[in-house]
């Protein structure tokens, strides 16, 4: 049977004809289906081992039709199939109300992946295989005028490929109408083949199929090296709905945490490995009411910042401060939540995996910790003639006796951050000429100037690293606002009137402010 239901006919008798039938249309059809394999099976020749389709009701996608599908009881293993249809985003698969589709866009492609995750849930996931028996788009090219090829091709080739992805098989429907009209009510233009001359009508749809089907699509898998007090995130779910959507990260908070987030001043704060390129959204949930979807644009389409005000980009350091700027329904559900999941949406590539995630912290206002892992060092003064090199983070300085060149390599980091106590710097160090890597920290990215010194070696900013690495702990009271331009910490080869050769790398692991 295709699409097996009972039809809204008059209008109103069956209002769930497409979107999953009752409990008791669903109970029956199981009972159709149990009669229908055994009647196959004995009814002799070689129906006794074939393989055999059932739809659910309607051939509806829709978890409420695919969860009821009851697998008959069978003579013979693995010889059931279960297949369903779909037409989605449905204004733009069918009535024509909408003639573009974009890969890069949620709202074209939630609906796509909606098709395949209650199936592989319930079915693929337990061996049993499915088959996506309808899908395609209608041709909205009538005059000449509408030609949407390129979008119905795109939307083609990602159809299948996510399909594949989750072990499902898909057969594109055609059914040889190829001419639009309206007069005639002809309107289910789907043909691709001319059954005249056996020519394909439509070849590029045929290829987007063809490089779909050969696409190598891997599932994602969240990270599991993300530092800070909020560590690894898990995949989210499309408004509460039983797939994964592989665009958010969401850390469900401890007790602690969720006073943290509702106190005034609280930030977020990301590391990042790079700058964002693309849509970025905060989202919160609190799970006890099942609250799902409170959302708040962070960063635009092209990753600017949209209020800056209670956004800051950098040194690769995201923060957003917990506010009614940030944070929808802030002042009437937010504070006043028990439990709280917050989310990040991002929609600049396969995943949110995509955005690099190094480190994720919450941070009350005045205390907590705000981290900076693996910082990207930046090279100033007369660099060729003693850093020789950057590679992944690490500082190679070569410097003869003898030469004074001034030069040195800086980290960058938020502003504020300078108004915290005291900053701990994790570092790795190689010496392979001379006995220490000479150093002076100064304030600011990029610095020659603002010494200060203080009482206490450790707090000194002349320093004479030693050994293969450790931990520094430096007083922020140095930091000398007026070399603040660009917020940072500058490390100087101090090798004035150097007496010998000195040879080392030098890698910031961390920089911890408190």
């Amino acid at each position: 049977m295709n699409e097996p239901r009972t039809r809204n006919i008059p209008e109103g008798t069956s209002p769930n004809e497409w979107s999953g039938g009752t409990a008791e249309e669903r109970a029956n059809l199981n009972k159709y289906y149990q009669a229908f394999v055994d009647t196959v099976r004995t009814s002799g020749g070689n129906n006794d081992k074939r393989i055999l389709m059932i739809n659910t009701y309607g051939a509806f996608s829709g978890a409420v039709a695919v969860n009821a599908v009851v697998l008959p009881t069978d003579t013979v293993a693995n010889k059931l199939i279960v297949t369903i249809h779909g037409y989605v985003p449905y204004n733009f698969a069918y009535p024509e109300s909408t003639t573009t589709w974009s890969s890069s866009n949620p709202s074209d492609t939630d609906p796509v992946l909606g098709v395949f995750q209650p199936a592989y849930d319930k079915f693929v996931s337990q061996g049993v295989p499915v088959i996506i028996g309808e899908f395609g788009t209608v041709d909205t090219n009538h005059d000449g005028t509408t030609n949407v090829l390129a979008d119905r091709a795109a939307y083609t080739e990602y159809y299948v490929s996510q399909a594949k992805a989750k072990g499902i098989k898909c057969v594109i429907f055609d059914n040889g109408i190829h001419i639009y009209s309206a007069e005639d009510n002809t309107v289910e233009v789907f043909g691709l083949l001319n059954r005249t001359d056996n020519t394909w009508r439509l070849p590029e749809i045929i290829a987007a199929l063809m490089r779909g089907a050969d696409a190598d699509v891997s599932t994602p898998t969240p990270p599991t090296t993300i530092t800070g007090n909020l560590g690894n995130y898990r995949f989210g779910t499309n408004d509460g709905v039983n797939y994964t959507n592989y665009d958010q990260a969401v850390w469900e908070l401890t007790p602690t945490q969720v006073t943290t987030a509702q106190s005034a001043g609280a930030k977020l704060v990301l590391q990042l490995s790079g700058a964002p390129s693309a849509r970025l959204d905060l989202v919160w949930q609190n799970p006890d009411t099942e609250s799902y979807w409170n959302e708040k644009g962070i960063l635009g389409e092209n990753g600017n910042i949209l209020n800056g005000s209670s956004v800051t980009w950098n040194a690769n350091t995201l923060t957003i401060n917990l506010d009614a700027n940030t944070v929808e329904d802030y002042a009437d559900t937010f504070t006043s939540a028990a439990s709280l999941n917050l989310i990040i949406v991002y929609y600049g590539g396969s995943s949110v995996n995509d955005l690099g995630i190094v480190s994720a912290n919450l941070v009350a206002e005045g205390g907590g910790a705000n981290v900076i892992t693996n910082p990207a060092p930046s090279v100033y003064g007369e660099e060729n003639q003693t850093i020789t090199s950057i590679s992944d983070g690490v500082v190679s300085v070569n410097n003869p006796a003898g030469t004074n060149t001034g030069a040195g390599f800086s980290y960058e980091f938020p502003s504020d951050w300078a108004t915290y106590t005291t900053v701990t710097i994790d570092y790795t160090l190689t010496i392979t000429a001379g006995t220490a890597a000479k150093v002076t920290l100064k304030s600011g990215k990029n610095s020659y100037e603002g010494d200060i010194e203080l009482n206490g070696v450790q707090y000194s900013q002349y320093q004479d690293f030693t050994g293969t690495g450790g931990t520094l702990v430096l007083q922020t009271v140095w930091f000398d606002d007026t070399k603040m331009d660009t917020p940072g910490i500058s490390f100087q080869v101090n090798n004035y009137e150097l007496a010998a050769d000195m040879t080392f790398t030098f890698k910031v692991n961390s920089l911890t402010f408190e």
